[in-house]
Order: structure tokens, then sequence, then C-alpha cells
């Protein structure tokens, strides 16, 4: 199905100007992250459950950035392990 000319998408897809780099040297709060990344709450949530690790001070989490990187080279090891795509 496609959409008719001139009818908006839902979702617009996100802007790259707003994306960022994540170093493994700072702490920042996870919306940050998420921000740099341009993640969603739903992918935050589903990187949190697949083993993301913050730290909770008051009412914000935070994370460092190496946490971020060694959770995104997990990912990219068990999608090469499993033949999923990605590159080696």
């Amino acid at each position: 199905m496609t959409r008719s000319p001139g009818r908006p998408r839902k979702h617009p897809p996100p802007s790259l100007a707003g994306f960022g780099s994540i170093r493994p040297d700072e702490v920042m709060p996870l919306r940050e992250a998420a921000r740099r990344l341009g993640f969603g709450a739903k992918t935050v949530a589903k990187a949190q459950r697949d083993g993301l690790r913050t730290i909770e001070y008051g009412r914000m989490k935070y994370l460092l950035g190496r946490d971020m990187l060694a959770f995104f080279e997990k990912l990219a090891e068990e999608q090469q392990a499993d033949g999923r795509k990605g590159t080696p």
C-alpha cells in the first residue's frame, strides 16, 4: 500500500542533524545518548532489557559511554555468530 501524494507520513524520518558520537570517557543522561543515536523511547527500553547498563541517580538515568559501546560490540558479535546482517 502506498500513501497518497500530499498525505504526511505518520512518523517522519529522524533528522541526521541531531545525531552525534559516543565517547568511552563520557557520562551522559540516557536521553542524551538516545538523542545522539536517534533512538526512540521503545528502542531505549529494549536496549535496557537487552542488557544496556544504566545508572540511576535521583530521578535520572545515566550511562557511561564505554557501556554503550560495549553494548553495541556485544550486539555485533552476536549477530556475526548468528549469521545475521552486519559486517565483520
